[in-house]
C-alpha cells in the first residue's frame, strides 16, 4: 500500500501523542491514586486520634462496658472490618470483627494520657508546673477494607483511560486534517506537478500561494518548469513529430522489448500499437540479433544495429517487406544497454526500381558489347581488306604502308574485342591488352622479328576506352619502328614496353637497344607518319613525350590519369 507523506507524518505524530498520553494518563492514575491514599490515611489517621481521647478514660478506669460500646460504634462504621483493643502490656482488653471481604489495610495507634508529675500543692492549683508526662496505656488495633478505595480507583483509571483515548483520537483527527490541507495537500500538488512534468508537459504550473517553504518550494519549482520549457519540448510535441515521421519506428526498453511504435510502423506491419507493445523485435524481423538487458554490443549485434542495413520485415500477413534499418543502442554511463531506437525505411519501390535499372543496364550492355563486336568486325574487315590489297602490291613503299595501316586499324579493333569479352564495359586490362597487341605485331613482322627478345612490364592496373585506344596506337608505332629500323641483317636485339602507374600520372616507355635514332633528327618535326601519330597521340592525352638515345632509343610518355 501507497503511503503518502502526509500519512506518515500523521502516523508519527498519532504514536508520539499515544505515547505522550499514555506517560501522561499513567503518571495522573498515580498521583490520583496516592490522593486518595493519602485522603484514606488522614481519615483514618483523624479516627485513630479520637478514637485513642475517648478511650484513655475506660481504659484508665478498666470500664469495659464503655469500651465495647465505643468498639461496636466503630466496627459499625463503614470500611471498618476489626477494632482491637490492648493494654499496656498487650493484653487483649476487647475486640469487634465484622463479616466484610476483599483487601485490608491494618494500623496500630497508642492510646496516650497525660499526667502530672508530683509537685507541690501549689504548683498544682495554680498549674505552675509546666512539665506533663505521657504514658501509653493500650494500643489500638484497627482493620479497614480497602474495597471501596480500589473501587474508586479503578473507577479513576477508567475515567482517565477513557479522556485519554478520547484526547487521543480527537488530536489525532485534528492533526490527520491539519496535516493533510496544510502539508499532504501541498506536498500531493507538488507530486502531481512532477509525474505530469515528467510525462512532457513543460507547461503546467504548482498553483500553491503560500509564505512558507513549500510555497518558496512552488515557486522555484515553477521557474525550473519555464527554463525546461525554454530548452526541451514536450512530449506531446515529440509524439507529434514521431507520428508524423514517414518511417517506421520503434523504441526497444532494456528487456529486449517494444515499449513506443509510430503510426509508419502499424501502416507498414499491419498490426496495431497495442499487438506490437511487449512484443520483441524476432516477432517480424527473424534474423536479428537479440537484445539482452544490461549487455554490452559485440560484433554481431553493432552489424544488425548499424546504419542503414538492408533487413526483411515480415508483416502481419506474412508478406516480406525489404526495409533500410537502423538502430541506436541506449547505453548508460557504464556502457551497458538499456534499450534502443529503430527506424525502417520501406525500400519496396526503390527495390523494383533497382530491378528495372538492372535490367536496362544489362540490355544496354549487351547492346554495347554487340556494337564492340560490330564494330571490331568492322575494323577486322577493313584489315583484311587492306591485307588482300597489299598482296597484289608490288611496290614495297605502298606495301609497307598497307601493313602499317592494317596494325594500326588491327590495334584499334583488339581495344573492341578486349572491351567485348570484358565484364566491366568502362576498362579494359592494359596489361593484357599490351601483351597481345605486342604478340599480333610480332606476327606481322615475323621475318624481322625472330631474332628480337621481348620485354613487358606492366602494372595490374585497368584505363579506360579513351587511353586504351591511343596508348595502344603509340605503342604500335613505336614497336613496328623497333621492328623495321632499329635491327638490320637480322641482329639480335631487345625491345622493352613499359606501362607503369605512380600517384595521379601513368607512364608509358617504349624502347630498344637498336642503332637508335640519328641525332640529327627532330622526332617532333619528321616526315615519318608514325611519329607524327605519336605526337599528335600525346597531345591527344595531356601529356608529354621524350627520348632517350643514350642506349638506343627509349620513348617515354608521361600523362595523368
Amino acid at each position: 500500500m501507497k503511503i503518502n507523506i502526509a500519512q506518515k507524518i500523521s502516523l508519527l505524530s498519532i504514536c508520539i501523542i499515544l505515547i505522550l498520553g499514555m506517560f501522561l494518563g499513567y503518571y495522573f492514575v498515580q498521583q490520583q491514586t496516592k490522593i486518595l491514599h493519602s485522603e484514606m490515611s488522614e481519615r483514618v489517621n483523624l479516627l485513630l486520634t479520637n478514637l485513642s481521647v475517648n478511650l484513655e478514660y475506660p481504659i484508665l478506669i478498666q470500664d469495659y462496658d464503655g469500651i465495647s460500646r465505643l468498639v461496636k460504634a466503630i466496627v459499625a462504621q463503614p470500611d471498618i472490618i476489626s477494632c482491637k483493643i490492648t493494654d499496656k502490656d498487650n493484653i487483649l482488653i476487647y475486640q469487634k470483627e465484622s463479616e466484610k471481604e476483599g483487601p485490608t489495610a491494618s494500623y496500630t495507634f497508642p492510646v496516650v494520657t497525660k499526667r502530672i508529675p508530683k509537685g507541690t500543692g501549689e504548683e498544682l492549683m495554680l498549674d505552675f508546673h509546666d512539665e506533663k508526662v505521657e504514658e501509653v496505656i493500650g494500643t489500638l488495633h484497627l482493620t479497614l477494607s480497602l474495597l471501596e478505595l480500589n473501587k474508586k480507583t479503578n473507577r479513576m483509571k477508567t475515567t482517565v483511560t477513557i479522556i485519554v483515548l478520547t484526547i487521543i483520537i480527537l488530536a489525532s483527527v485534528a492533526y490527520q486534517f491539519l496535516a493533510r490541507f496544510i502539508l499532504g495537500k501541498p506536498i500531493s500538488r507538488l507530486a502531481h506537478a512532477t509525474e505530469r512534468i515528467a510525462g512532457g508537459e513543460f507547461d503546467y504550473r504548482v498553483s500553491i500561494k503560500s509564505n512558507d517553504e513549500i510555497g518558496l518550494l512552488a515557486t522555484y519549482f515553477n521557474k525550473m518548469t519555464s527554463n525546461l520549457q525554454k530548452t526541451m519540448v514536450s512530449k506531446s510535441y515529440v509524439d507529434k513529430i514521431i507520428d508524423s515521421m514517414i518511417d517506421a519506428l520503434l523504441v526497444i526498453d532494456a528487456n529486449g522489448k517494444i515499449s513506443r511504435v509510430n503510426k509508419a510502423t502499424e501502416e507498414l506491419l499491419g498490426y496495431r500499437a497495442d499487438e506490437l507493445i511487449e512484443q520483441r523485435l524476432e516477432m517480424f524481423i527473424p534474423d536479428i540479433a537479440t537484445l539482452q538487458k544490461g549487455s554490452k554490443p559485440d560484433d554481431s549485434m553493432k552489424q544488425d544495429y548499424g546504419q542503414n542495413i538492408e533487413k526483411t520485415l515480415v508483416s502481419k500477413h506474412g508478406r516480406k517487406i525489404p526495409v533500410l534499418f537502423s538502430m541506436a543502442n541506449i547505453l548508460d554511463t557504464d556502457g551497458e544497454i538499456q534499450g534502443a531506437v529503430c527506424v525502417a525505411l520501406d525500400i519496396t519501390e526503390r527495390k523494383k526500381a533497382e530491378a528495372q535499372i538492372k535490367a536496362s543496364l544489362k540490355e544496354k550492355e549487351v547492346l554495347l558489347k554487340e556494337i564492340h563486336h560490330r564494330v571490331k568486325n568492322n575494323l577486322q574487315v577493313i584489315s583484311s581488306l587492306l591485307n588482300l590489297q597489299s598482296n597484289n602490291l608490288k611496290d614495297k613503299l605502298t606495301k609497307d604502308i598497307f601493313l602499317e595501316t592494317k596494325n594500326r586499324v588491327r590495334t584499334m579493333a583488339l581495344v573492341h574485342e578486349k572491351l567485348y569479352k570484358s565484364k566491366d564495359l568502362a576498362s579494359i586490362d592494359i596489361g593484357e591488352y599490351i601483351t597481345t597487341l605486342i604478340h599480333e605485331l610480332f606476327r606481322s613482322y615475323k621475318a624481322k622479328s625472330k631474332a628480337i627478345a621481348l620485354d613487358v612490364s606492366v602494372d595490374n592496373i585497368s584505363i579506360d576506352i579513351d587511353t586504351a585506344i591511343p596508348c595502344g596506337l603509340i605503342i604500335n608505332e613505336l614497336v613496328s619502328n623497333s621492328l623495321k629500323h632499329a635491327f638490320h641483317n637480322n641482329k639480335q636485339g631487345e625491345i622493352h614496353i613499359g606501362f607503369h602507374s605512380k600517384d595521379t600520372e601513368y607512364t608509358l616507355s617504349v624502347g630498344d637497344n637498336g642503332i637508335g635514332i640519328p641525332q640529327n633528327i627532330d622526332f617532333h618535326n619528321t616526315e615519318s607518319l608514325g611519329l607524327q601519330l605519336v605526337c599528335a597521340l600525346t597531345h591527344q592525352l595531356n601529356g608529354s613525350i621524350e627520348l632517350n638515345r643514350t642506349n638506343g632509343t627509349i620513348f617515354k610518355v608521361v600523362f595523368k590519369h
